[in-house]
């Protein structure tokens, strides 16, 4: 069996466990779980150690920050949205600019997690930090316990990627991306907006180095959401009530994507979202959906996001390509 066969059914049934133990325990997004096994999965071991590594790190570091700052900007809509532009900038800078660009990323959307609960949810705000720790706990334990049990281990160690991205190409996306995100949350309260963390999360995530990179991950997003959404949505339209059926389909879904997803090809990044878009439309609070409000929701929230996010990494290139040019 080949490394990416055998990754791609481990990664398949980390997510079935995620799952389900998320949901044992009560936690509140049991897709969190989940989508965190899927996206440490890594056939090299090095790198799914450091992935784990900083994505905890990451996601404790967010989590702590974004609580004072949550709970000290409360009731003032202006300081919430320059904390949300500082926190898209700053992780976005050193997504780019640090070795550890893992724990940036995931300490800024943590941070804008817990920002847009307290605007929408503020009564939630405590347990929803504690939640998204064990989410993210959950699926990392998981999928690192699966993957070394059945992968060898020779010459363990974090692997820091290496900083490729200069300066002022960092400087500009940091800078859309927080326009990004404080456009969303204007958006999100004159038109009321569906899911707002998606939309948040999708935008960010998103950006890359340069304008042609931001535009081809954003359609990347869009195809693998379409395609992971469509499979869900078919998953639930067969019968999504029946336990066994959820279970198999989540597990083999997941094994499919990850073919994609775990590859070097030039496209891996679509299996990467439908394989997103696939898990947050079979998982519900309690399991299995009862229902496609939610995961439609959800989706639409991702393609809302890369729109916003493409026009404004769009406007900000064509307004500096003369300052360049001069």
């Amino acid at each position: 069996m080949d490394a990416i066969t055998r990754q791609g059914l481990i990664t398949g049934f980390a997510c079935l466990f995620a799952t389900l133990i998320a949901i044992a325990a009560n936690l509140d997004q049991p897709y969190w779980a989940a989508i965190t096994a899927y996206m440490v999965a890594n056939v090299d071991p090095s790198a799914l150690a450091t992935k784990a590594v900083l994505r905890v790190a990451g996601t404790v570091a967010g989590c702590i920050l974004g609580y004072v700052l949550a709970i000290a900007t409360e009731g003032f809509p202006v300081l919430q949205a320059l904390v949300m532009f500082m926190a898209a900038a700053v992780g976005t800078y050193w997504r780019f600019r640090s070795r550890y660009s893992y724990a940036w990323i995931l300490g800024a959307v943590s941070i804008l997690m817990l920002i847009a609960t307290s605007i929408t949810e503020p009564t939630e705000l405590h347990d929803f930090a504690w939640y998204r720790f064990y989410e993210i706990l959950t699926g990392v334990v998981v999928a690192t316990l699966l993957s070394f049990a059945f992968t060898p281990l020779a010459h363990l160690r974090l692997e820091p990627v290496a900083v490729t991205v200069s300066h002022d190409v960092a400087r500009h996306q940091a800078l859309s991306a927080g326009l990004s995100i404080v456009l969303i949350a204007w958006l999100w309260a004159l038109f009321n907006l569906p899911s707002l963390l998606q939309v948040m999360i999708t935008s960010l995530v998103i950006v890359s180095a340069d304008i042609v990179g931001t535009r081809l991950r954003g359609l990347q997003r869009i195809m693998g959401c379409i395609l992971g959404g469509c499979l869900g949505l078919l998953v639930i339209i067969i019968d999504a009530a029946n336990f066994w059926w959820w279970a198999f389909a989540l597990t083999a879904g997941i094994f499919l994507m990850s073919r994609l997803h775990l590859s070097p090809h030039p496209h891996a990044y679509v299996g990467t979202q439908a394989g997103l878009a696939f898990l947050v439309t079979l998982i519900n609070g309690s399991g299995p959906p009862d229902s496609i409000e939610a995961p439609i929701n959800r989706l639409t929230g991702i393609v809302i996001g890369v729109a916003i996010m493409t026009f404004v990494s769009w406007v900000m290139s064509a307004r500096l390509r003369p300052a360049a040019a001069a």
